[in-house]
């Protein structure tokens, strides 16, 4: 789960996570790790002690006598409450409260945990010191970045949906009818091909090929310094006031990196999303859009979703028809906007619309003066209903007052012009954006084709309401004058929401043009089954309503019905879905009966499936074409050298687990962990375990590498692990010694300094990652003269714990 504070500072985007009879448990020392707590854990003496966030509040827990020492007071706690595991402690919530003076508000509907203390985490308040000081900061990475070579031809992913349905109508006519979507990824020519054809027999429904490159080291043809390009079919880029997000038949290149927006103050989402499928997306956990996947358009699209200044996190999760929930993550910080890399972002995009006509957009960027951003931008555009294409060329002006973010946007036809100004702002919590639009006569999609905007007002707020936990509302508002109309308008939206373990409601009031539009929705898990009604209703009363539930057992079968009334054609119609989930596929039935005495049913099939050169077919249940995939390994690194040679074989039965997802993987009888559905063109972390492993001294020399997945390409993850042992003491101080005096302990190797350490006052030393050979020890007393220690030892090459006794100075 991704851990944040209150003041939505991310600690941890991936904390694993444990729920074992109703009660969550966290390990304890990637959470303390993660909010600055001292953490050491003796394994064993079952002792674990540290201090909180100040030294003289130190705590000790013993879990052999299952009871705790907090500020010198002696507590019992629950046995149970602390699971020990070889590498790591597992530690309850309820008793993570008790030790530290932090609340825990677990959301497990958004997968996120917000942990309320009355000052900053320390990484917090190290992360504002920096934002204070300077604006050059560097990426925070947690893990070395592992490459992912490319290659002429490699990977293949491949899923198909196929379903044969029959219905009869209420005149007696029966129609059957062969629905099927095939989709596949690889990788080729050294890029990212993805495909899909959806079709009704054999009429075509949608057809989509693309060849993608992408580098989040911008280093595409290297110096060129390119980051994105993009072939046939891609969604034209968006420019402000005009409008955009197109299919165009062409080719797009960029050099903005992947980890900024695409514009300064606003971002687009878009991707494919099935009939059936539901997608919310959250913007720092309030909700701020839901869309449906149909038939005819299956993608979803959030276009122009507002930024504010600082991190924003853009969480999706998606509904399934057979009860799937996945859960997908974007975070971009405004800041990273402003690095001084003196680097103009160039963008272009070429091609040919659906309707066959021109359609391109070019823009410059670039960062003046570390607080400024200019953009220049031309496009050309088809509308459809006009049957005309117009040229636009305008540009923005942006930059920062503290907190504040000031933008400002222009566009002319070549004949008219549109001005927009616009401020966004975190005041007392709220969220919000405040713009102006003045307008002489401008058409485009976003202005409006027929009676454009005259001039307008909006105001956009996101705000917890937190007078009541866990309820939150958006609500914006458009006061505008269209061309050619006589009235002003006032358009309105505001969805509430609330959340509360699984249970989740919302409602959304919206006017626009003087129409008012009502929708209630609500879902409500428990143990297998959920519960969904919607309901939408305008002035008239009730348009439409669903309700439906769904069950999935431990068996791997899941049932799903829905009842769905239609006010305008007062039709009711009762849905029934069953399905089974095999180890390799999904198959199922689905039946349809209406109170116009029409009826239908259906037979689903739907497989996936990897292919890895070493591995060979991996099957699946479920769609994998859209996604990356990641095969870890661990070596004996006999060498040293930290590369994989032909004699050095990999090591069985090691634990692997993706930090985002909650995912953890055993090697299979290849020696590899395999993880498939991994979230591409983002970063993804995944950390070794060694509890699995037999001798103790085997170590890596990382604790985890980070990777890039590209669509249909398995990364491959190395870890060289060898033998280190470790090396502890204790000195004994004579009389004319005194334990203030500064000591200082060195290694030595072939008579250089390998490693040196630091020793405590009561003279006691440790030093790890001594790897197999012959070494001197030796210790020093800077006034101590003629009183250093200094003796030789072997570390084994099956390594070893060596403790030095009776050194005296």
């Amino acid at each position: 789960m991704l851990i944040k504070s209150k003041k939505n500072f991310i600690l941890n985007e991936g904390l694993l996570t444990y729920k074992k009879n109703n009660k969550w448990y966290l390990p304890l020392e990637d959470l303390f790790d993660s909010i600055g707590i001292e953490y050491k854990f003796a394994k064993n003496q079952r002792v674990i002690e540290g201090f909180l966030f100040d030294e003289k509040n130190g705590y000790q827990i013993d879990l052999d006598q299952c009871e705790m020492n907090l500020l010198d007071k002696v507590k019992k706690i629950d046995c149970t409450s602390f699971i020990a595991l070889e590498d790591f402690v597992l530690v309850d919530v309820a008793t993570l409260e008790e030790i530290t003076p932090i609340k825990f508000k677990i959301n497990s509907l958004n997968s996120s945990i917000v942990l309320e203390y009355h000052s900053l985490f320390p990484p917090e308040a190290r992360d504002e010191r920096a934002s204070k000081k300077s604006s050059k900061r560097g990426e925070i990475v947690s893990y070395p970045v592992e490459r992912n070579k490319r290659e002429w031809i490699d990977g293949f992913n491949f899923d198909q949906s196929v379903s044969l349905e029959s219905s009869k109508s209420r005149d007696g006519h029966t129609r059957t009818s062969l629905r099927h979507e095939t989709s596949l990824s690889a990788e080729v020519l050294k890029s990212e091909l993805y495909t899909d054809y959806r079709g009704i027999g054999k009429r075509q429904e949608s057809f989509w090929l693309s060849l993608e490159r992408n580098d989040y080291r911008s280093r595409i043809f290297g110096d060129v310094g390119l980051s994105e390009i993009k072939l046939i079919h891609f969604n034209a880029p968006t420019v402000n006031l005009v409008g955009g997000g197109k299919q165009i038949t062409g080719g797009y290149f960029s050099n903005r990196s992947l980890l900024r927006s695409k514009n300064f103050s606003k971002e687009d989402f878009s991707g494919p999303l099935e009939s059936g499928w539901e997608v919310e997306l959250y913007h720092n956990d309030i909700l701020i859009g839901r869309q449906s996947g149909s038939s005819l358009k299956q993608r979803y699209e959030f276009i122009g979703v507002d930024l504010y200044y600082g991190l924003n996190r853009f969480q999706f999760i998606f509904y399934g028809p057979k009860g799937e929930r996945r859960y997908e993550n974007r975070n971009l910080n405004i800041r990273d906007n402003f690095k001084n890399d003196g680097k103009i972002i160039v963008t272009g995009a070429m091609g040919k619309d659906s309707s066959k006509e021109d359609n391109y957009t070019f823009s410059l960027s670039k960062n003046l003066f570390q607080r400024v951003q200019l953009d220049l931008n031309t496009t050309r555009n088809f509308d459809e209903r006009t049957l005309e294409s117009t040229d636009y060329y305008g540009g923005s002006l942006s930059t920062f007052l503290d907190s504040t973010l000031l933008d400002t946007n222009y566009i002319t036809d070549g004949k008219e012009r549109a001005f927009e100004a616009s401020a966004k702002f975190n005041f007392l919590g709220v969220n919000t954006n405040l713009s102006y639009i003045n307008n002489t006569g401008v058409k485009s999609d976003t202005l409006g084709q027929e009676n454009p905007i005259d001039y307008s007002w909006k105001g956009y707020f996101l705000l917890p309401l937190k007078f009541i936990s866990n309820l939150q509302m958006y609500t914006s508002f458009n006061y505008k004058k269209k061309y050619g109309v006589t009235p002003k308008y006032l358009d309105l939206l505001n969805r509430l929401s609330f959340s509360i373990m699984n249970f989740y409601i919302s409602n959304s009031l919206s006017v626009e043009n003087d129409v008012v539009f009502n929708e209630l929705f609500s879902r409500y898990t428990w143990g297998h089954s959920t519960l969904k009604l919607k309901n939408r209703m305008n002035k008239e009363g009730l348009r439409d309503s669903e309700f439906g539930y769904s069950f999935s057992n431990r068996k791997k079968h899941s049932y799903s019905s829905n009842l769905i009334y239609e006010f305008d054609t007062r039709t009711t119609s009762l849905n029934l879905r069953a399905d089974k989930r095999f180890e390799k596929l999904y198959a199922g039935v689905t039946l349809e009966a209406t109170n116009k005495k029409s009826y239908g049913v259906g037979l689903n099939l739907t497989y996936g499936l990897v292919f890895d050169k070493e591995s060979g077919i991996n099957l699946y249940n479920k769609r994998t074409s859209e996604y990356a995939n990641i095969k870890s390994l661990a070596f004996f690194d006999k060498n040293g050298d930290g590369k994989r040679s032909a004699d050095e074989g990999v090591i069985p039965n090691v634990e692997f687990y993706r930090l985002s997802g909650n995912e953890r993987q055993v090697t299979n009888k290849f020696g590899h962990a395999f993880f498939s559905f991994v979230q591409p063109l983002v970063p993804t972390d995944i950390k070794i375990s060694l509890q699995n492993i037999e001798n103790i001294y085997l170590k890596s020399s990382t604790s985890g590498k980070r990777v890039w997945g590209r669509a249909g390409k398995t990364a491959l993850l190395e870890f060289p692990l060898r033998i280190e042992g470790d090396v502890e003491g204790e000195i004994e101080f004579s009389k004319k010694t005194n334990s203030k005096e500064r000591l200082k302990g060195e290694i030595l190797l072939d008579g250089k300094i390998y490693k040196e350490f630091q020793i405590e006052r009561d003279g006691y030393f440790y030093i790890q990652g001594i790897i197999p050979g012959k070494y001197t020890l030796k210790i020093k007393c800077e006034k101590c003269v003629g009183r250093d220690y200094k003796k030789e030892f072997t570390m084994p090459k099956e390594g070893d714990s060596i403790f030095f006794e009776g050194v005296k100075i």
